[in-house]
């Protein structure tokens, strides 16, 4: 087999570094953002782009040091997450270029940079870290929550929610409503508050928040449930206390919501289908799901079977029931004799002769 040996002539020029720089000044290595480290240096001969060995490392604040690129070509890999050695030419300026993105492990701080460049004649240059101090910071800490306001619960189906720094950040801002997970989809804003553009369901919803810092690390998420509620409270049902009521008997009757309920106003009423009509009154039992009304018998009143007179015989009289966020009541009742009306779930006879 034939052998041959390439000689490179006019390799007697040393190289010259001129620089060694990053695209960022400033990045977090929690990240997934990367920055360029970039070596500018010089060879008078001219030679290829592809006849350099390129050793790049960065050094913290300890004199630890991670080497990037250890006598790298144009188009080798290099390590500790810098990618593939890209070098230039123009003329008789070169420029070496490497993305990379730093290891979460790396400590937080101010890096410097050192460069080697040599040519194939084995001249070397050397731009070292004590010259080139300082160039760019890695800051891995995230910034505190977002602090999460909202009234909660509320009637309103579009509610607003606010949010304040929790302190570090840069007032850039990522939410997302019922999902907890912010790293993909997340709307990103310099608001301090989100108000749906559509009516939410009746239900509970919770949006999560976090904050960027300047170095891109973002925070925990600061959060706030808010129940929407927007419909109003139902009768249940209607029931008495059994048994047969003469002249000056009271008649205890409670009318049960599926919500607690407020009363205010003035003093609903329960029309009776007592012969003559008579009605019970509102008595007690504002804040709860229960109210109480009572009927006192008047000489001559007569009930076989006592019920409520009609679907609409719950009269507000000027009062108001609402639910705890303001809905209104739905005062309608089932048919007297149904399932849930007074004489279904109760036995009581008026006899006032």
């Amino acid at each position: 087999n034939a052998s041959a040996t390439v000689t490179i002539a006019d390799n007697d020029e040393t190289p010259s570094v001129t620089g060694a720089t990053t695209s960022s000044a400033l990045l977090s290595q929690a990240s997934t953002e990367s920055m360029t480290v970039t070596c500018d240096f010089t060879d008078s001969d001219g030679h290829g782009f592809t006849t350099f060995d390129v050793s790049l490392s960065v050094r913290d604040e300890i004199d630890g040091t991670t080497v990037l690129c250890s006598s790298a070509s144009h188009g080798d890999g290099c390590s500790n997450g810098a990618g593939e050695l890209s070098v230039t030419k123009d003329g008789t300026n070169y420029q070496a270029s490497v993305s990379w993105d730093p290891a979460s492990g790396l400590a937080d701080g101010s890096y410097d940079l050192s460069c080697t460049v040599v040519d194939r004649g084995s001249n070397s240059a050397t731009v070292d870290y004590d010259s080139n101090t300082a160039v760019f910071t890695l800051d891995g800490s995230a910034p505190a929550a977002p602090s999460v306001t909202a009234t909660s619960p509320t009637s309103d189906a579009t509610p607003t929610w606010s949010w304040s720094s929790g302190g570090g950040g840069n007032a850039t801002y990522r939410y997302e409503l019922d999902d907890s997970d912010l790293s993909s989809g997340a709307t990103e804003t310099t608001s301090t508050s989100h108000t749906p553009t559509s009516n939410l369901s009746d239900a509970a919803h919770t949006l999560y928040i976090q904050e960027r810092d300047a170095a891109g690390n973002w925070s925990s998420s600061g959060s706030k449930a808010v129940t929407v509620d927007t419909t109003g409270p139902s009768v249940q049902g209607v029931s008495g206390t059994n048994g047969t009521y003469g002249t000056g008997g009271v008649v205890t009757i409670t009318v049960v919501w599926d919500e607690a309920v407020t009363v205010s106003g003035g003093t609903p009423t329960l029309e009776l289908n007592t012969e003559p009509a008579r009605s019970a009154d509102y008595l007690s039992g504002a804040g709860t799901t229960t109210l109480t009304f009572e009927y006192t018998v008047v000489a001559d009143d007569e009930a076989s079977a006592l019920d409520y007179a009609s679907t609409g015989a719950l009269q507000l009289g000027g009062a108001s029931i609402k639910d705890s966020v303001g809905n209104d009541a739905t005062t309608t009742l089932v048919a007297p004799g149904e399932v849930g009306s007074l004489s279904v779930s109760s036995s009581i006879v008026v006899n006032g002769s």
